[in-house]
């Protein structure tokens, strides 16, 4: 028998409290603890005679069975994925407002149906179906093999997929849209995003049909919802961008099934997201030249190298306690650590300085192998003296100045060679290792970052 308990749940995190706090103790978050009603079940006899269910794990033969795959028919998006859906997945997509989460879902919906002989089940809970119809439309969507659900009561929507026979693939825009009838609450609050994320995994499972859900992310940049939603799917996926250029990034920071650092790049456009096949030769192409402040590095991103640029601007302030630090793709914590590291050891002064750094196109640096370039753009624009625009810059910079060689440095020349790139700066440390390289790029070695400033 089941008993009804009052507890109060953060809409944060979804700890529970017996009583109500004005600050959540587990994500300090302010007035987000709410009133739900908990059913406590009772008297619940176990079955101690049933044994679980124990494999032989020689028996299973993993070296031999590969996971069945459906082809998207999108490359750049299968190889984020690590070669295509995985029969039985569940993966979340997350992204901000507008950024093109249902777009991309109705043209993975496009695509897999060219592949496969079953339908595709499109779940909307924030758009009606001549909403869909008319994005549609406008993305050339043909949609043979595509059935579109209206339904947001989770008992309805799992009924109605199991009696229409085997789906190729369901996709749930979106998850926060969702209630279970079983939950008391709300939909979007914490318990039941969990509830309606653990049956979808579990029919998915179950049924071997891969499933695709979108979700919303915090003003943080964040998950919304439960942390335990990241741990029921089996890969998260993040588009993001700066919402008005027409960069969208897809990747990973979660997969069961691949790598974890895969990235592919879209042009969001009229038509839909188109996926751009050699992103370094597109986010290099507005690049100005003669320009104090822009620096390229190649960066890597999964399997490929990227040529991404750094653009700095460097601004006076009157009152030392209001420079700032603003840093877009790239963490801010780097970038106070890099003008720390040029006020001690290169002498210049950032003490009464803005320094604002951006990486083109909403890409977001994660490596320090981007510390000498963003270095060196904020020199550039301190000191309004151009970057050599055929010139290039790799490695990380230390705490005393020096400039350490980073991983897959052979790579990086290689992609900038592709590109007419004529010369890169490069760690000591690492030029005999590149010397034998067959790249026609100018190798300038350097040891700390004086010698990469006099570059300039």
């Amino acid at each position: 028998m089941a008993k009804v308990k009052l507890v109060y749940s953060c809409t944060s995190c979804g700890r529970e409290s017996n009583r109500w706090e004005g600050r959540c103790p587990s994500c300090e978050s302010w007035g987000s603890l709410v009133e739900v009603e908990k059913k406590e079940q009772t008297n619940i006899l176990l079955d101690r005679n049933k044994p679980s269910e124990m494999f032989d794990y020689p028996t299973l033969g993993l070296s031999e069975s590969m996971p069945e795959r459906f082809l998207l028919g999108m490359e750049e998006t299968e190889r984020v994925l690590g070669g295509g859906l995985v029969a039985g997945s569940v993966t979340l997509l997350v992204g901000e407002p507008g950024i093109g989460k249902s777009t991309l879902l109705l043209q993975i919906a496009d695509g897999i149906g060219n592949n496969t002989v079953d339908e595709t089940v499109y779940v909307t809970g924030e758009e009606s179906p001549s909403q869909l119809a008319i994005r549609g439309k406008r993305l050339g969507i043909k949609g043979d093999k595509l059935k579109i659900l209206p339904e947001t009561n989770l008992d309805t929507i799992i009924t109605e997929l199991d009696q229409r026979g085997r789906q190729s693939l369901v996709l749930i825009d979106s998850i926060q849209t969702l209630f279970d009838p079983d939950s008391e609450s709300l939909p979007g609050t914490v318990s039941q995003i969990r509830s309606c994320a653990s049956r979808l995994a579990t029919w998915a499972k179950s049924t071997m049909t891969p499933l695709i859900m979108t979700g919303h992310v915090t003003k943080d940049g964040n998950v919304g919802g439960p942390k335990i939603l990241e741990h029921i799917v089996d890969v998260v996926l993040q588009l993001d961008g700066n919402g008005v250029g027409p960069f969208r990034t897809l990747f990973g920071f979660k997969n069961r099934f691949g790598s974890t650092n895969e990235i592919a790049v879209f042009h969001m456009l009229e038509n839909g997201m188109v996926e751009v096949n050699d992103p370094s030769s597109d986010l290099i192409s507005e690049r100005p030249k003669g320009v104090p402040g822009s620096v390229v590095v190649p960066i890597i991103e999964g399997t490929r190298p990227i040529l991404v640029e750094i653009q700095a601007l460097v601004s006076s302030t009157s009152n030392i306690s209001d420079a700032r630090r603003i840093a877009t793709g790239v963490d801010v914590n780097r970038l106070i650590l890099i003008s720390n590291v040029l006020s001690k050891r290169a002498s210049i002064s950032m003490a009464r300085n803005d320094v604002m750094v951006n990486v083109v196109g909403g890409i977001k640096i994660s490596e320090t192998a981007a510390d000498l370039g963003i270095a060196l753009a904020i020199v550039s624009s301190a000191l309004d003296k151009n970057f050599p625009a055929d010139m290039a810059a790799i490695g990380e910079l230390g705490l005393t100045g020096e400039v350490r060689r980073t991983t897959q440095m052979e790579r990086r020349i290689l992609e900038l060679s592709r590109l007419g790139f004529k010369k890169v700066i490069i760690p000591e440390s690492a030029y005999n290792d590149l010397l034998m390289t067959d790249t026609t790029l100018k190798l300038l070695p350097i040891n700390n970052i004086n010698d990469a400033i006099r570059y300039l």
